[in-house]
């Protein structure tokens, strides 16, 4: 049984291996550790290299082609980053303006939100706890999947749990942060965070299989199925639950798009772009490793029933997206084996 927390920000592993198999070989590595399917896009420049193994669904024999849509998850943090950083750029949202003023929210439902900035939200150093930190939803994650949240629900969850440091003193992940980001990007623009990303994201950079599904529970278009308990088909979810801290769907091949355009400056100007890129194991939105190839940057996406990693080399030279369906735990350690020979195949033991 895998029963993953909403979000999960997995270390890069730099462990080194050689000879290079062939991408497909990568990939049934990561199968024989137990993921149900694995697909993958790596991009050498203008290279792109895409391999596919396993079942798109149980008790099909139907293989995945590589181009299927799956639940992308905590990787949306790296979109709402980007767009919160927009606003900051045109004016209307400033670092160090706090919870308590933008939400308008008092100590009763964010304790100290007259202290905790966006800044610290956004590199997860604000002290806010996470609402669900065992990863199940209220009345059980299988019984409750259906159900439509709203955000202010999920903040409210928060408080049943302990402030685990002061704003600014440590940084812990907690997907509260985001869901609270989310909440801001709609009362600074009058529009729901999705929208925005459709907006200022999607639409100019063409990522046509990318979306923020709100509250619809279907994945459109071919798509990986995903389980819980082994067998129980959750790739009908909503993802209300996950808001601006895990809610997106999205292709291998959409993931290194955006990435790409994001690292070579498509969408920030440089310096709000190094902001994003400049910390110990987190940034704004983004993971951080460094490495012998040099700074690795992107982000994990754990949604219920589907794991998907995105690294990138920060200029956007090297990249790779990998996504599977889980079912042992087994394959996270696969998979990071797998990213590094990718990202830094030059390495040798």
């Amino acid at each position: 049984m895998i029963r993953p927390a909403l979000a999960l920000c997995a270390t890069l592993t730099t462990t080194t291996v050689s000879p290079t198999p062939t991408l497909a070989a990568d990939l049934d590595h990561i199968r024989r550790a137990g993921a149900l399917a694995v697909i993958a896009e790596v991009r050498q420049g203008d290279r792109i290299q895409r391999a596919a193994t396993g079942r798109t669904k149980l008790g099909s024999p139907a293989t995945p082609t590589g181009r299927e849509h799956f639940r992308a998850g905590s990787i949306v943090k790296s979109f709402v980053a980007t767009v919160i950083l927009q606003l900051v750029g045109e004016g209307r949202l400033a670092l160090d303006d706090t919870v308590a003023t933008v939400l308008e929210l008092g100590e009763d439902r964010v304790e100290l939100a007259s202290r905790v900035t966006v800044r610290h939200l956004l590199t997860h150093s604000s002290g806010v706890p996470e609402y669900l930190p065992d990863g199940e939803i209220p009345g059980g994650t299988l019984a409750s999947r259906f159900r439509t949240w709203d955000p202010r629900e999920l903040v409210a969850l928060s408080r049943r749990h302990e402030r685990p440091f002061e704003p600014g003193a440590a940084q812990a992940y907690s997907n509260t942060n985001y869901v609270l980001l989310g909440m801001m990007i709609e009362r600074v623009t009058g529009r729901d965070f999705g929208e925005e990303i459709r907006r200022r994201i999607v639409v100019p950079l063409g990522l046509k299989d990318t979306e923020v599904p709100g509250a619809r529970t279907t994945i459109r278009g071919p798509h990986l199925h995903g389980y819980l308990d082994g067998s129980v088909d959750v790739s009908r979810f909503n993802l209300t639950v996950a808001a601006a801290s895990g809610n997106l769907n999205s292709t291998t091949a959409d993931l290194n798009r955006f990435y790409r355009a994001l690292l070579t400056g498509r969408l920030l100007p440089p310096a709000l772009l190094r902001l994003m890129t400049t910390g110990q194991e987190y940034g704004m939105g983004l993971g951080l490793k460094q490495t012998p190839c040099g700074l690795v940057v992107g982000h994990t996406g754990t949604a219920f029933g589907y794991q998907t990693m995105s690294f990138h080399l920060a200029d956007g030279s090297r990249q790779a997206s990998i996504s599977y369906t889980p079912r042992t735990g087994r394959e996270l350690a696969a998979t990071n084996e797998v990213l590094w020979r990718r990202l830094c195949p030059s390495v040798k033991p």
